[in-house]
């Protein structure tokens, strides 16, 4: 790597790592990989505010969240192809669980 970078075996590690100068084509401003294996590591993790100008992808897994990985506040995305159906999982601030079902025509 020619930037910043953080290896790290235990505890955190954390780093920032890309640019964009192409005026069109494809091209990645920050790009984060996580290899957790006990899905407490992040690719990206933002706290406060995000924003994302333009056009936003989000990649969604095919099966629901585990409920301890979602912290109070918060909310995931899951894709139940066979059904047709995106499905929101969502944790409000006093911990309760919901899922929403939107019908994908």
């Amino acid at each position: 790597m020619n930037a910043l970078q953080s290896i790290s075996g235990h505890g955190v590690g954390r780093a920032v790592y890309g640019w964009a100068t192409a005026p069109n084509g494809s091209s990645i401003g920050v790009l984060g990989e996580s290899n957790s294996t006990q899905g407490t590591g992040y690719a990206v993790y933002a706290s406060g505010r995000l924003k994302a100008l333009g056009r936003s992808y989000l990649g969604t897994p095919a099966t629901a969240p585990v409920d301890g990985d979602l912290n109070n506040g918060s909310i995931s995305f899951h894709l139940d192809q066979t059904n047709n159906k995106l499905k929101v999982r969502v944790r409000y601030s006093n911990g309760t669980l919901k899922t929403a079902t939107v019908g994908l025509l």
